[in-house]
């Protein structure tokens, strides 16, 4: 009786034991499990960290190049190129876990919508620009070439109205001259002799010029001796 008491015992023992094994290996098997979940999630987490730090730097660096090019909108890219760092900023603080991996992934995508939409603006205008650059430097040449034309018009107009002015001068032809002396009946004799003239006759004729002003002109005769000396002057309307 007291040997099968004893076997008994000892089974409960071994039972007992057997049980606690099993117990301590599913508890070890278990914090183990937790364990590489945790890592896991931190290894994933890293990775997602890493990677939207990743398209942060990129986004910054697209909107760099477009700051660049000094478009209307440089202003507002710089308002968002700063948003992007100040996210960098905060995420490179964070603990990285995921609620904040969560929220740090949507700011990231609505900053990507926001750029995508102002890079596109900003290439339109680009090409706007550059219609307007090439169609400016069509216009500067046709300029260019309108003021050369009319610098060019201007000198031939001013050397026609000189030629016009020098055309338009009247000719004086067959010009004649003879002094007389007037004896007491009235009667002119003709004379060689200055010292007995007592009246000069002076006959010209004006040459026909078609481009000559039309209107009254005024001729001016002027007489002088041998020495060049003035002696008489009128004129003659």
């Amino acid at each position: 009786m007291e040997n099968q008491k004893s076997n008994s015992n000892l089974k409960a023992i071994i039972i007992v034991l057997a049980l606690l094994l099993v117990g301590s290996l599913f508890y070890i098997y278990t914090l183990t499990s937790e364990a590489t979940k945790t890592h896991l999630v931190l290894e994933t987490t890293k990775s997602e960290k890493e990677s939207v730090m990743k398209d942060l730097a990129e986004l910054k660096s697209t909107y760099d190049a477009a700051i660049a090019e000094k478009t209307t909108l440089s202003d507002e890219l710089i308002a968002e190129r700063d948003k992007v760092i100040k996210l960098m900023s905060d995420l490179k603080k964070s603990k990285g876990d995921a609620a904040a991996m969560s929220k740090y992934k949507s700011q990231f995508l609505a900053l990507q919508t926001k750029m995508n939409s102002l890079i596109t603006e900003n290439e339109t205008l680009k090409k706007q620009n550059t219609t307007l650059t090439v169609q400016r430097d069509s216009t500067a040449v046709v300029l260019g070439e309108s003021k050369k034309f009319n610098e060019v018009l201007v000198g031939q107009n001013e050397e026609l109205a000189k030629t016009v002015e020098k055309g338009s001068k009247l000719a004086v032809l067959n010009l004649k001259t003879a002094a007389y002396i007037v004896r007491g009946s009235g009667k002119q004799i003709e004379t060689a002799k200055a010292g007995k003239a007592d009246v000069l006759k002076i006959s010209f004729t004006i040459a026909e010029n078609a481009i000559a002003k039309s209107g009254d002109k005024t001729y001016y005769v002027q007489v002088i001796d041998s020495k060049t000396k003035f002696v008489y002057s009128c004129k003659r309307r």
